[in-house]
């Protein structure tokens, strides 16, 4: 039986000026996440697509990705992938551009497997402006 594990995950925003009325919210959820799908890594990449590796996921999970590099924007891409090797190469990469890093920056993304679909799959792409690194982590929910 494979092991869970709790991941808190909180987001506070504050402003006094961003709008009329200032802002203060926190948001702040538990979830359970699989221990036997959970990667955690750093990833060096350059000014072409490469993929996450997410071949574990079977269904539903959560990527968090941050910009390490000292000068490098990062791209990520949210497309069809049309490799044939599980998902695990950029492949015949064909998206639009879901968000852009800047250095420090951090996106946590929601991720849904969608399966083989006549061999395409649904993949996390990411490029730098120049080249860089990511820190990223992956981890399944149960």
């Amino acid at each position: 039986m494979a092991k869970s594990s709790k991941v808190t995950m909180s987001l506070t925003m504050r402003s006094s000026d961003i709008i009329p009325t200032g802002l203060d919210r926190s948001v702040s959820m538990t979830l359970t996440a699989s221990d036997d799908t959970s990667e955690f890594g750093k990833m060096v990449i350059g000014t072409s697509y490469e993929q996450l590796d997410k071949s574990a996921i079977a269904d539903r999970a959560y990527v968090y990705i941050k910009n390490t590099s000292s000068t490098s924007t990062v791209v990520i891409s949210i497309a069809m992938d049309e490799s044939s090797d599980g998902g695990t190469s950029a492949g015949n990469h064909k998206g639009p551009i879901f968000s852009q890093l800047a250095v420090g920056e951090f996106a946590l993304l929601p991720y849904k497997d969608v399966g083989a679909q006549a061999s395409s799959d649904l993949g996390i792409h990411v490029k730098g402006s120049a080249a860089g690194e990511i820190e990223y982590l992956i981890f399944e929910l149960d």
